[in-house]
């Protein structure tokens, strides 16, 4: 792009670096929009995979209540299974778990 712009005249040089600039701007607004979708989806994903580990351990009789991430998981015994509800900031994630024997 630099050789490009050497072989423009005065005036050309000016609105290539403008045009480049403005499609820069562009896509760093893209790249900061998408990193933030991404991390909310990674969150998301990490509160369900939290959630369901703690459940699956409740199910099989593991101990994980000492687990810094399982503090916000409630767990709730129904009878023929059992229920973990996780809150994740404002995320909500709800597994239920049937006992098979």
């Amino acid at each position: 792009m630099l050789q490009s712009l050497g072989t423009l005249r005065g005036d050309q040089r000016g609105q290539a670096l403008v045009e480049m600039l403005f499609a820069l701007g562009l896509l760093l607004s893209f790249s900061v929009g998408a990193s933030s979708v991404f991390k909310a989806k990674w969150n998301r994903t990490q509160c369900a995979y939290q959630t369901f580990e703690k459940t699956r351990a409740a199910l099989n009789q593991d101990v994980l209540s000492s687990a810094p991430w399982a503090q916000n998981i409630r767990l709730e015994d129904q009878g023929g299974s059992i229920r973990g509800e996780g809150h994740c900031g404002d995320l909500v994630e709800t597994v239920v778990l049937e006992k098979l024997e």
